[in-house]
């Protein structure tokens, strides 16, 4: 993989219904409507790079088997309802419907499962 920049990290998580809290690291959930989910990473705002090492730990967090995939999320070829869809394939998390475009459009951004925040 190649070495991405941090900031350009944050801002495809963003894009893609991840929400950032700060604190010592800028930690990420991705958010399904209003409910956080257990998909999360963090970067540190320490690093203006980040390498092979950190990125495996990156794609890993959030829930990529494998490189060419994780590729595509960074490099946007896949979509916010693309990624929910492998995370529903893998397991990692539980759609409200098999039919992503049953929820509205400004929602389709954001939907997986676990805790209101």
């Amino acid at each position: 993989m190649k070495p991405r920049k941090a900031d350009d990290i944050i801002a495809v998580l963003k894009q893609k219904g991840f929400r950032q809290t700060s604190s010592h690291h800028k930690y990420l959930h991705l958010y399904m409507d209003e409910t956080v989910t257990e998909i999360y990473t963090f970067i540190s705002h320490g690093l203006g790079e980040y390498g092979n090492d950190l990125l495996f730990k990156v794609k890993k967090q959030l829930g990529f088997s494998n490189n060419q995939q994780f590729e595509d999320f960074l490099n946007c070829p896949m979509s916010y309802q693309e990624y929910l869809q492998m995370l529903h394939s893998n397991n990692k998390i539980t759609l409200p419907s098999d039919d992503l475009s049953a929820l509205p459009a400004s929602k389709q951004k954001s939907n997986p499962t676990s805790k209101k925040r």
